[in-house]
């Protein structure tokens, strides 16, 4: 995991993305265990993506207010970081969120694939790396991955 510590360092990571989505138990839990307001750890964003690619992301981390559609975002610091992101890599380990934990892969259809995040770009592991270098890589199996999907959805 120490590529994802030096890259999150430089200020060009996932940690960095402006839309880490939250669902709206992990919005309750992370406020909850922190002991923290709710505006301080999300706040919402309009939801402008398409995700029709995967309906059920859709169904499931998209709030409807209004007639607008809205996601639930992590409140960002005033660097723009994530801000359970420290030098040493998440202050959650292994209680983030699970977009966090997926990421930078995404099962679908059966395998897994590299999520198509336009801010992938800027991924090392994505850039230089094969699915299966970058699971050895994370220490991450494939069936956790699955079973990090069916509870994200």
């Amino acid at each position: 995991m120490t590529l994802c510590v030096e890259c999150s360092s430089k200020g060009t990571s996932c940690c960095w993305h402006p839309r880490v989505m939250l669902s709206y138990g992990e919005m309750l839990f992370f406020s909850h265990t922190l002991g923290k307001p709710i505006e301080e750890i999300s706040c919402l964003k309009i939801y402008t993506n398409d995700a029709s690619w995967e309906p059920v992301w859709e169904n499931l981390r998209v709030h409807n207010i209004d007639g607008h559609k809205y996601e639930i975002v992590i409140q960002r610091d005033a660097k723009g970081a994530c801000p359970f992101l420290h030098t040493d890599g998440c202050k959650l380990k292994e209680r983030k969120p699970l977009i966090c934990k997926l990421y930078p892969f995404w099962p679908m259809n059966g395998k897994i694939e590299y999520d198509k995040d336009p801010h992938d770009k800027v991924c090392p592991i994505i850039q230089t790396m094969t699915v299966k270098e970058a699971m050895q890589h994370l220490e991450v199996s494939e069936n956790q991955i699955h079973e990090w999907k069916e509870e994200f959805i």
